[in-house]
């Protein structure tokens, strides 16, 4: 798994987010990016994903962002989430961001499964030192 960080200021997350917003989808080998938001009590997340098809078992690339959107002294991390055959889910390694309020972090990678990825998401959580204070889970729908 190849990983990059990319510092983002809010703005700039901001306005990727209102150019790709909408209901996130997904379609069969899709080279396109497609977003999908998802916000816990002052922190935000956004999973980037291409490649992505229920039940594929190829390598599907990823861009997880974390932003700080509120100044409570509290700092944002996100992760990425699979559901497996036979349902399993799987929660992967937390990606933390703690340069304050009003900017934030892209990290770059890669996720696959031979058991199939039946369900991806993304899970967001605000954190005080090592205790997570709030956080939520978002998953990727697919349209029928």
């Amino acid at each position: 798994m190849r990983k990059y960080m990319i510092p983002l200021s809010v703005g700039a997350a901001m306005l990727l987010a209102v150019t790709t917003a909408g209901s996130a989808q997904a379609a069969q080998g899709n080279s396109d990016w497609r977003y999908l938001d998802c916000t816990s009590s002052g922190a935000q997340g956004e999973l980037g994903y291409r490649w992505y098809s229920k039940g594929t078992t190829g390598e599907v690339d990823l861009e997880l962002t974390a932003l700080d959107i509120d100044s409570d002294g509290h700092h944002p991390e996100v992760r990425f989430v699979s559901r497996n055959y036979p349902g399993t889910i799987k929660y992967w390694s937390w990606h933390s961001y703690d340069g304050g309020a009003g900017s934030g972090r892209a990290w770059y990678t890669t996720a696959q499964s031979s058991e199939g990825l039946y369900a991806i998401g993304i899970q967001v959580a605000n954190v005080e030192g090592s205790e997570i204070l709030t956080y939520k889970t978002c998953w990727v729908i697919e349209s029928a």
